[in-house]
């Protein structure tokens, strides 16, 4: 079976923020921008600017289980997962509220990174320079609604390919490092 994003979630677009984005150290807000989300499912809390902003109605504010998606470029959608945070994503973001049970933000963000999810999106995608997925047509994407337990099989599989490609990089790099050692012995003699 599958429904479509708009049966499914609240689709939000981000706060359109003016000028350049500058970090206020006595702003009140972060703000979440497309670079901010990750790949992998994930997104980087980590160097988000603060703003100050004042009382803002916008529904962009981040809740615990959103998933965000850029909706320019390469579309990466990852679950924001803080509820402490008072955050708000900018208008190249799209905040996805869940409204239903079937379906696990984890499950909705890999598929949206997936093959089957970039394939699904592309087809109402606008521009060629600067892609961009308009709203409206978003709302269209079909996403595969599984059992609970095949969509944890689904994110389990992927963690697990993740933390592979992980300790690959990591091999990698201890094979390069024993290389160099060996040489650097050899050319010192």
């Amino acid at each position: 079976m599958k429904l479509k994003i708009n049966e499914i979630a609240e689709v939000m677009i981000g706060h359109t923020y003016r000028g350049g984005v500058e970090d206020n150290p006595l702003g009140e807000t972060l703000l979440v921008q497309s670079k901010d989300i990750m790949s992998n499912g994930t997104v980087d809390i980590e160097d988000l600017p603060k703003v100050a902003l004042g009382e803002n109605r916008s529904k962009a504010y981040l809740e615990k289980d959103d998933v965000l998606l850029s909706s320019r470029g390469v579309f990466k959608a990852g679950v924001w997962e803080n509820e402490e945070l008072n955050a708000l994503a900018t208008s190249t973001v799209y905040v996805i509220r869940l409204r239903s049970k079937k379906i696990s933000p984890y499950f909705l963000a890999l598929f949206l990174n997936s093959e089957a999810g970039q394939k699904e999106m592309k087809e109402f995608i606008h521009g060629a320079t600067i892609q961009a997925l308009p709203k409206q047509q978003f709302l269209n994407v079909e996403v595969p609604i599984l059992s609970e337990k095949d969509q944890k099989m689904a994110i389990e599989i992927y963690k697990l390919g993740q933390e592979i490609a992980h300790l690959q990089i990591k091999k990698q790099k201890l094979s390069e490092g024993i290389a160099e050692a060996a040489i650097r012995t050899i050319l010192t003699r």
